[in-house]
């Protein structure tokens, strides 16, 4: 059966989605192309229709994730919910306990930095415009400042989402989240 190019465009974007989640779960690595087909109810065999290889899906789930992560804190912005709503969002045991939806960075990153250029490439651009979004946070400020200060934020930000993940012990975690939310918004100039 043929189907239209609107179809197959609408069934590339779900499979672009899917995988994306499913990276931010499970790793780009662990999660296969079998379980991306088969969370869809789609055949592995069709994924080839759509992608040359995973290392294509990779790199589109990735662009898609940042994308996702920045028209966030687009949303953020327009509905003039300022950095402090962004940064107490984002160490929130919700987004903490569900990385299937959420950072890229505090899910993939150690993935990303060993995989292809392609992948790593997606992941920068994706990066560079995150970072240019978070910095219009500070528009009094030089844009080389803002973008300084938003690269050090969401560093601190990702690596502190990280490490609560990481432990077992749920109290640590917690605490690992509250320090994180602190020290972000003395930093962002939120608090002294």
């Amino acid at each position: 059966m043929r189907y239209s190019a609107e179809h197959k465009a609408r069934t590339r974007t779900r499979i672009i989605t899917s995988a994306s989640r499913g990276f931010r779960e499970e790793g780009l690595e662990n999660h296969t192309v079998v379980a991306v087909m088969s969370a869809l109810g789609l055949t592995t065999g069709g994924f080839f229709h759509h992608f040359e290889s995973k290392e294509e899906l990779a790199a589109e789930a990735v662009r898609h994730a940042m994308d996702e992560r920045r028209e966030r804190l687009d949303a953020h912005t327009r509905e003039g919910r300022g950095i402090e709503d962004i940064i107490r969002t984002y160490f929130s045991t919700a987004h903490r306990d569900r990385p299937g939806g959420g950072c890229p960075t505090a899910a993939m990153a150690a993935d990303i930095a060993r995989h292809s250029p392609r992948v790593r490439r997606a992941y920068a651009d994706g990066l560079d415009a995150l970072l240019g979004t978070l910095a219009d946070q500070w528009p009094d400020m030089p844009r080389a400042d803002a973008v300084s200060r938003a690269t050090a934020l969401y560093g601190m930000m990702s690596g502190c989402l990280m490490m609560s993940r990481a432990t077992g012990d749920r109290r640590q975690a917690s605490a690992i989240l509250e320090a994180g939310l602190a020290g972000a918004l003395h930093f962002a100039g939120v608090r002294d």
